[in-house]
């Protein structure tokens, strides 16, 4: 049997690799899908301006919706905004064993306007220059009317040590001195204000934790979370979603991406490759009743279609490996220039993609072959002595009638996707997509029908056109 099925795949090039070529598509897409779904499980943004934290503190940036009984529910959606921490957060912490230091820090968002120009830029609290990973740092902080720089920032705005610049910042515009320039010009660009102007007793949106030396850090997260109640402590490269709250926030649009894309892939390429197993089965019906006659079984006669198609599925699965991730960095680039992931998420693509890649789409491909290789378990030996034809195709009611109702639904679906808000789009366009799909597939013989009806002027004469006119209306 192994060897018929070698003979198989050399003697049916073309046949197959239109599978491979679908099942390398298809592995392409859902590695490009689990790369965006693992994305927005692991939340990889890597601090820019806390960096030398060891953890980050914030409030839980999610909340739990209650039901109509008051009761708690599992949904937990974002806050719209930045949740702080009380001023009294770090004194509440500092206690806890394996603490050497806690830094409160505080964002604000600011326009630096110097004599020419006007930008937005980052501005923090002076103590929050500990945990910046900046140095060196000047001994003393700046005083009232006065800011720090950073290099990169006083590159930005043109202003040197001493000069004056204009500082919008929540709602008021104050004239500023640049006291100093710290860094160089790999630090990202910041504002340190003093400790009177950076809201010494307003909340805070982060506590940057130095650990102590031989400190256990899971022990630390614990006794944070116990002294602290609903915060998130944040490690490694999560701690970036410290300085941009829209990192949490882009954890729902990731997954939903991921799931939502992938299950439709899933069913395109299951729609796909049931197809070409079908109609490669109708085509060799001769071919295949003569190995009944030969003494073959319906079960070797399925074997043996099975296998040719699931070594050509595996090969394009594997294959499909190499273009998922320079797809999943365009995704993941095209989601970042529209807004929906923030610029400081990073895309995380291991090798668990490429796996469920890989053996999902061999999975999927085996069962579209087995289920579409049922009649070639049916055949009968008999049918070798006649003329080698296909036979017309029939849309029974049971097609019919869920073809014709997911085709409306997709019609109406489609309408309602470009009558929403853009916010809401995703609610209705992957289903509109995979209607259409389920529709298209059901109907497929009928719509055949019509295109060769709708050909018959152009591809009705002589010559190529008249061939593959032939060609087309005997399949």
């Amino acid at each position: 049997m192994l060897t018929l099925i070698l003979a198989g795949l050399r003697h049916r090039a073309a046949a197959l690799l239109a599978i491979v070529v679908a099942a390398g598509l298809g592995s392409a897409l859902i590695v490009m899908c689990g790369a965006m779904f693992e994305t927005g499980i692991r939340l990889t943004a890597p601090p820019d301006r806390i960096s030398s934290a060891d953890l980050a503190v914030i409030g839980d940036p999610s909340y739990t919706m209650l039901g109509r009984d008051g009761e708690q529910t599992t949904d937990r959606r974002p806050f719209p905004e930045r949740h702080r921490l009380s001023a009294s957060a770090a004194n509440e912490a500092d206690g806890i064993d394996g603490i050497e230091r806690i830094v409160p820090v505080r964002f604000h968002q600011a326009f630096a306007q110097p004599p020419d120009r006007s930008l937005p830029i980052t501005a923090q609290n002076w103590a929050s220059i500990a945990v910046s990973g900046i140095s060196p740092t000047p001994a003393k902080g700046p005083g009232t009317g006065e800011v720090v720089l950073t290099a990169a920032a006083a590159k930005a705005l043109a202003v040197a040590e001493r000069e004056d610049l204009l500082l919008t910042m929540d709602g008021q515009t104050l004239s500023v001195r640049a006291a100093a320039v710290v860094g160089n010009r790999d630090d990202p660009a910041t504002l340190f204000l003093s400790d009177e102007a950076g809201g010494s007793r307003d909340p805070v949106d982060a506590l940057g934790v130095v650990q102590a030396q031989a400190a256990d850090i899971s022990a630390v997260r614990a006794a944070l979370h116990t002294e602290l109640g609903e915060v998130r402590v944040l490690a490694g490269d999560g701690r970036g979603a410290a300085e941009d709250p829209e990192v949490s926030a882009a954890r729902l649009p990731a997954i939903v991406v991921g799931a939502v894309t992938g299950g439709i892939v899933l069913t395109v390429l299951a729609t796909v490759i049931s197809g070409i197993v079908a109609l490669s089965v109708r085509q060799r019906s001769r071919e295949i009743s003569l190995l009944r006659a030969t003494g073959a079984t319906g079960r070797q006669a399925r074997t043996l279609v099975v296998g040719e198609v699931t070594a050509a599925g595996l090969l394009g699965a594997l294959l499909g490996l190499i273009p998922g991730i320079p797809l999943a960095h365009v995704l993941h680039l095209g989601m970042q220039t529209g807004g929906a992931l923030p610029p400081g998420l990073e895309l995380s693509a291991g090798p668990i993609p490429l796996a469920i890649a890989a053996s999902v789409t061999a999975l999927v491909v085996w069962l579209a072959a087995v289920l579409a290789a049922r009649s070639a378990r049916r055949s009968r030996p008999l049918d070798a002595l006649r003329e080698a034809e296909l036979p017309a195709a029939r849309i029974g009611m049971m097609r019919w009638l869920p073809g014709i109702l997911f085709g409306l639904g997709a019609a109406a679906l489609g309408v309602l996707t470009a009558l929403m808000p853009p916010a809401l789009v995703s609610a209705t366009a992957g289903p509109a997509v995979l209607a259409g799909t389920i529709s298209a597939a059901l109907l497929a013989p009928g719509l055949l029908r019509l295109a060769v009806a709708m050909l018959r002027p152009v591809l009705g004469g002589r010559g190529l056109a008249g061939l593959a006119w032939s060609s087309l209306s005997s399949r």
